[in-house]
């Protein structure tokens, strides 16, 4: 048997032995940072002088480490590079503060659990690239701030992950902005909001899960395109007393309650070619005297109710819209509304328009009534279809034919694009610039001269800029080009069809001739 003591005195050598063995290993161990606050003070040196923070030229500072503290920037022109690093909070103060800074970069950074993730005052030309600014809150639970900028200009936020505040992004007197190609979700009020902010852009984010996903208050002259905006829970683009905005090619799909755009007093701002489709209740709101302002160019399809919701507001022009497959194509709610709904020579298409097209041009005879104060006097047979050259000028089509693979060809200033169709017969409707194209003699070939232009009217409009041409066609697939009389391949197709002919002629002639022997 083996003593108590004995066994207390083996322990003892045992704990020597692995306390020894293990002193001899060696670990990467890097314990997170925690400091109150460091500055990268004016003079170049980071204060402490021991916080995690690199730099060998005072220009480009990178994190070592992750770091519990706020970071207070107190120079201009340089870099602040997280190193792929974290920068976190304990649910209270600023994360990044750049106040009063010019010219510097944050990159490669997560910064989360601040009130306030970055803070811009008074600072401009300073950029946050390539970051994760994530889980802003308070001590209280409620969730904070992302970005702010506050009184801060020519400012870019770029290519960043915003995800989890309270706030996404929010803009207070701030001008001449940019935000650009950002992950802006699940923000728990808005993903982003302006307010008295002017001249400031908005362009190819992706914003979905937000409460709320853009909302202006007091702010004009701000650009909103191409972004693609959906799952909102509640409206996806709001203005509120906003002048002279341009809401352009927006994705705006599958948002919930008030889904689409609404405009609360707010006038004069143009909404072109946006897709607002598969919204819950409207796609578009124009509210409390939102006034004069252009809607053109719109796909509103397939909303669960409304295209178009307009209490007391005056003086709109919608054209080229296609209003296709909502329950309700529009609805007024009040009294002496009048707005405008074609721009005097084409309207819009309407999936509820049945009335037939007597004089073949495209439109319908018979306007398209909402109510005695809105009518679209020249509805589109069609859909409307608007595509881009390499002249940086449009050819628009009207057609009840499904287009694709449209292209203009400088080189011979030709028009090529394939239609598809069932229902016959079917037609387009082109409207060609002059700088395109000789326009004083256009013809159409369809599927190399093989298929036959059933009606043709290649003198429909031209008021000396555009030409307006219109044909029939056989539904089914064809490859249609539009040409000027005296191109390189409307002389070829000639040329083949001369060849054609005389190959024919020929053979009856040889034909003619053995009969005779």
């Amino acid at each position: 048997m083996i003593s108590m003591k004995a066994k207390r005195v083996f322990s003892v050598i045992l704990l020597d032995v692995l306390l020894a063995f293990f002193s001899t290993l060696s670990f990467d161990v890097r314990p997170v940072s925690a400091y109150a606050t460091i500055c990268i003070r004016a003079d170049g040196t980071v204060d402490p002088s021991d916080a995690p923070i690199s730099s060998l030229d005072n220009m480009t500072y990178t994190l070592t480490n992750t770091i519990n503290a706020s970071i207070v920037v107190e120079r201009d022109n340089i870099v602040l590079d997280g190193g792929g690093y974290t920068l976190q909070g304990a649910a209270s103060g600023v994360g990044i503060d750049l106040s009063n800074r010019n010219n510097v970069t944050i990159r490669n950074i997560t910064v989360k659990l601040f009130t306030y993730g970055i803070s811009l005052y008074d600072a401009c030309k300073n950029t946050i690239f390539d970051s994760n600014i994530v889980e802003g809150c308070d001590i209280y639970g409620f969730g904070g701030f992302g970005v702010k900028l506050e009184e801060s200009s020519h400012n870019t936020i770029f290519q960043n992950n915003i995800t989890g505040n309270g706030f996404g992004i929010v803009l207070d007197s701030s001008n001449n902005n940019i935000i650009h190609r950002n992950n802006i979700t699940a923000n728990i009020y808005h993903a982003i909001f302006f307010h008295y902010s002017d001249f400031n852009c908005i362009s190819e984010n992706e914003i979905s899960g937000n409460n709320r996903a853009i909302y202006f208050d007091f702010s004009s002259n701000n650009t909103i395109r191409y972004n693609n905006i959906f799952r909102t829970r509640y409206k996806a683009i709001r203005l509120g007393y906003c002048f002279n905005n341009t809401i352009l090619g927006n994705n705006i799909t599958q948002n919930e309650w008030w889904g689409g755009l609404w405009l609360y007093q707010s006038s004069y701002n143009s909404i072109l070619v946006n897709n607002i489709s598969e919204n819950k209740y409207v796609a578009f709101l124009l509210d409390s005297h939102s006034n004069y302002n252009l809607i053109s160019e719109n796909n509103m399809i397939s909303n669960v109710d409304l295209g178009v919701s307009i209490n007391s507001s005056i003086g709109n022009r919608f054209y080229h819209n296609n209003f296709m497959f909502n329950p309700r194509q529009v609805s007024i709610l009040a009294a002496n509304c009048s707005n405008f709904w074609d721009d005097n020579l084409e309207g819009n298409c309407w999936s509820s328009y049945n009335e037939p097209d007597l004089d073949d041009d495209g439109i319908g005879e018979a306007p398209y009534e909402i109510n005695p104060d809105n009518i679209d006097h020249h509805p589109l047979m069609g859909m409307f279809h608007s595509f881009n050259t390499s002249f940086r000028c449009c050819v628009n089509v009207i057609s009840n034919s499904t287009i694709e693979e449209f292209t203009y060809y400088e080189s011979n200033s030709t028009i090529k694009m394939r239609v598809f169709g069932e229902n016959s017969p079917g037609f387009c409707r082109v409207c060609v610039p002059y700088v395109l194209m000789n326009v004083s003699d256009i013809y159409v070939i369809i599927d190399n001269g093989n298929s036959a232009v059933l009606y043709s009217n290649y003198h429909l409009y031209d008021n000396g800029t555009h030409r307006w041409i219109y044909f029939v066609y056989e539904h089914s697939s064809h490859e249609i080009v539009i040409v000027p009389e005296f191109s390189p391949i409307s002389l070829l197709s000639a040329f083949t069809m001369i060849t054609l002919l005389a190959g024919m002629a020929r053979k009856k002639m040889e034909r003619s001739t053995l009969k005779r022997v």
